[in-house]
C-alpha cells in the first residue's frame, strides 16, 4: 500500500479478515510469518508503536449520512482528489 492509501478486507464470514487486521495492527501475535511495513518487520513492536488504524465495521457508523457519503468521510477528511470516482469504484466492488 501507499501512504494515505485505505485498505479493505472483503471474504465471507469465517475466513479470517478479523484475524488477519488484528495481526496486522498488533493485537495478535502471529502463529508464523512475520509482518512488514515498509521492509521493516514490526511483528514483535506493541499495537500503540504500530501507527496503524483499525476501524471495524458497524452499520450505524455514521447513521445521518448516506452510503456514499459514509464512504467519502475519510477521503475528505484528508483532502484526496476525485473523491466521487473514487467512492463509485469501491461501491462498484460491493453491489
Amino acid at each position: 500500500m501507499r501512504t494515505g492509501q485505505f485498505l479493505a478486507l472483503l471474504g465471507p464470514s469465517g475466513c479470517g479478515k478479523t484475524t488477519t487486521l488484528r495481526t496486522v495492527a498488533g493485537f495478535i501475535q502471529p502463529v508464523a510469518g512475520r509482518v512488514t511495513v515498509g521492509g521493516k518487520d514490526i511483528t514483535a513492536l506493541p499495537p500503540n508503536r504500530r501507527d496503524i488504524g483499525l476501524v471495524f465495521q458497524s452499520y450505524a457508523l455514521f447513521p445521518h449520512l448516506d452510503i456514499h457519503e459514509n464512504v467519502a468521510f475519510g477521503l475528505k477528511r484528508r483532502k484526496v482528489k476525485d473523491i466521487d470516482a473514487q467512492v463509485k469504484a469501491m461501491l462498484d466492488l460491493v453491489e
